[in-house]
C-alpha cells in the first residue's frame, strides 16, 4: 500500500489537530504509528514516520509561560526606554 505525499500531510496534520502540545503528539508514537497504519500507510512507512518522530529534541521548544515571560519582559524594557525618553524630553525643555 502506497501513499501520496499529499494523503501523508493530511494525516499527520488529522494526528496533529488532535493533540494540544507537541511534546505529547512526539512521544505517542505508538498511536501515531496505528493512525498512519490506518489511513493507508504500510507498516515500513509508518514505522519510518515513527523513528523521524522519535529523533526530534523538543528540549528547546517554548512553552507558552515561555512566551509570557518574555512578553513580560519585552513590556519592562519598554516602559523603562519610554520613562527615560520622556525624562530626557523633560529634562531638555527645562534647559531650553
Amino acid at each position: 500500500r502506497s501513499t501520496s505525499n499529499g494523503a501523508l500531510i493530511q494525516i499527520m496534520l488529522q494526528f496533529a489537530y488532535n493533540y494540544q502540545h507537541m511534546a505529547t503528539l512526539i512521544k505517542d508514537t505508538h498511536n501515531l504509528f496505528q493512525t498512519l497504519q490506518s489511513g493507508g500507510f504500510s507498516d515500513q512507512q509508518a514505522e519510518a514516520l515513527k523513528a523521524a518522530f522519535d529523533s526530534i529534541d523538543l528540549s528547546e521548544l517554548a512553552t507558552k509561560d515561555d512566551i509570557k515571560d518574555l512578553r513580560i519582559e519585552i513590556y519592562k524594557v519598554t516602559t523603562a526606554q519610554t520613562l527615560i525618553i520622556i525624562g530626557a524630553m523633560v529634562a531638555l525643555a527645562q534647559v531650553l
